[in-house]
Order: C-alpha cells, then sequence, then structure tokens
C-alpha cells in the first residue's frame, strides 16, 4: 500500500510541476531557450542589416572618394585665404608676430600659446571671452598646419577647447 501511495505521489508531485509552466505543456526552460534563440538571432540580422547600410556601394568609392578630395582642397584655400586676410599677424595680447597662429570664431587673431594661456589659466568655467570684443569665443580655428614643428602640443590644446 505504501508503494503505491508514493508512486501516487510522485505523479501528483509531476503535475503540480508542469502546472507552474508559463505554457502548459512546455517546460519552461524550452521558452527561456526560444526566447533567446529568437532575441539572438534578431539582434544578428539587425548588426548585419545596418553594416550592410553603412557600406558604400563599391560602384559610388571612387565619386565618394573624388567629393572628400575635393572638400579636402577647398578647406586648404580657405585657410590660404584667412592667412591672405590678416595683414600684419601680429597677436594682441603678446603684440609679436603670431606663431601658431588661431583665430576665435569673432573673427580675432591669436598666438596658438597666447589664447590657451588665456583660458587656461583663466577662471573659465565654459568658453572664454575674447580679449579684443568680449564676445563668447566657442571655437578656434588653427591656422597652421599640424605638420609644422612644435604644433602638436598647440594643435591638441585647440581641440581640447573645441
Amino acid at each position: 500500500f505504501r508503494a503505491v501511495m508514493a508512486s501516487h505521489q510522485a505523479e501528483v508531485q509531476s503535475l503540480k510541476l508542469d502546472n507552474d509552466s508559463v505554457i502548459e505543456g512546455i517546460s519552461d526552460q524550452v521558452l527561456v531557450a526560444v526566447v533567446l534563440s529568437f532575441t539572438f538571432i534578431a539582434a544578428l540580422v539587425y548588426t548585419l542589416l545596418r553594416n550592410e547600410h553603412q557600406n558604400i556601394h563599391p560602384e559610388n568609392q571612387e565619386l565618394v572618394r573624388a567629393l572628400r578630395q575635393q572638400l579636402q582642397t577647398e578647406q586648404d584655400a580657405s585657410a590660404g585665404d584667412r592667412h591672405r586676410f590678416y595683414t600684419d599677424m601680429s597677436c594682441p595680447v603678446c603684440l609679436q608676430q603670431a606663431t601658431f597662429p588661431i583665430e576665435t570664431n569673432c573673427g580675432h587673431l591669436f598666438c596658438g600659446s597666447c589664447i590657451i594661456a588665456y583660458w587656461r589659466y583663466g577662471s573659465w568655467l565654459g568658453a572664454i571671452r575674447c580679449p579684443i570684443c568680449r564676445q563668447t569665443v566657442t571655437l578656434f580655428l588653427p591656422l597652421f598646419g599640424e605638420d609644422q614643428q612644435d604644433a602638436t602640443q598647440v594643435f591638441q590644446d585647440v581641440n581640447d577647447y573645441n
């Protein structure tokens, strides 16, 4: 009799376990595996489609390269025009010829080291004010090439400010 009771209790226990699943007849472990599989496949498909849209089509690669080269040429020419705009290239802070000249968004020209020192050692919480016109300086425009000797630190400071 005890053996029969024990087997009935085991059946009742297994039925209780089956009733606790989210979907009747399917174990929770199978459901978790299916959901994780679908999530992984969806993420993989999304990543592949996103990467496909970010790549330049082979037919357009030459056009994109030519356009990038044209934009770089125009940008280099405008930097040369700014050099011609300033007649004396003198810095109003140190009153010397501007070394590593930087133009502010308000159009004033300073030595890179002078305007960086003004920014670093002033009590500024945000953007500085132009020493000439007191307008907020939101952008430094370097008028020198990064390839010039000793320009790396000034160029890095300009990038830090911008």
